[in-house]
């Protein structure tokens, strides 16, 4: 149901049809010889996604969240599992992994 006019949605909980947000995270898990492997999330939305993971720096013993459409650090390690999780507005989604590299 649609909001009236005269009402604010202060947490977006009412259906915009003028907004074609909605879209999927792809989470998948990869075999990487470890106890627990290693997992990404890639959010699509119509033509356009964004595909991060979490990486260890060694030097710092710290982590960082990467993209990895450019860093293509598991291009060929075999994937165990994916899910597949609808979004309902997966530009936000979109928007805060971008924030996160």
């Amino acid at each position: 149901m649609l909001a009236p006019t005269s009402w604010v949605d202060p947490l977006g909980l009412s259906e915009d049809p003028c907004c074609a947000c909605g879209g999927k995270a792809i989470i998948r898990h990869y075999d990487t010889n470890s106890a627990t492997g290693h997992y990404t999330v890639e959010v699509e939305s119509g033509y356009m996604s964004v595909h991060t993971h979490q990486v260890t720096d060694k030097d710092a013993g710290t982590t960082t969240i990467v993209n990895e459409k450019r860093s293509r650090y598991m291009t060929g390690a075999p994937i165990l599992h994916t899910a597949e999780v609808p979004l309902r507005d997966a530009k936000a989604a979109m928007a805060y992994q971008q924030s996160q590299i």
